[in-house]
């Protein structure tokens, strides 16, 4: 028997954003415990924040998924190396521009998860 299946909705750029936001918090909640354990860690908190944030992005849900995480992903690091040359950043540079890097993809993300719908006259899921 064969059903039509709704298409996968789309995810609006707030709900990326908080996803994001969630991973990132995530990654600096992460890296301030190992350094309170006495760990260095502070060439890898940028690193971390743009994995963890992309990687909170992905849901198995989304229409195009695979394609949207791969270009935020992309979207991330050059937004992050790009920022990365900023003069005496330092570590808050570091982690700003990965935070740049996390909010440029979390909308890179919203962007493809919402082609098609235009064609198909659907609205996206502000539910998500």
């Amino acid at each position: 028997m064969v059903t039509d299946a709704a298409p996968a909705p789309a995810v609006s750029g707030w709900v990326t954003l908080r996803r994001a936001a969630t991973g990132a918090g995530l990654a600096i909640a992460a890296t301030v415990l190992i350094g309170l354990a006495g760990r260095p860690v502070g060439d890898f908190v940028g690193v971390s924040v743009l994995i963890w944030s992309t990687c909170a992005l992905y849901n198995g849900g989304d229409r195009h998924r695979r394609i949207a995480c791969a270009a935020a992903a992309v979207t991330a690091a050059v937004v992050w190396l790009g920022t990365l040359p900023i003069p005496d950043a330092g570590l808050p540079g570091n982690v700003g521009g990965a935070l740049l890097g996390a909010l440029a993809a979390s909308q890179v993300y919203a962007v493809i998860t919402r082609v098609g719908l235009a064609a198909a006259g659907r609205a996206p899921d502000q539910a998500r």
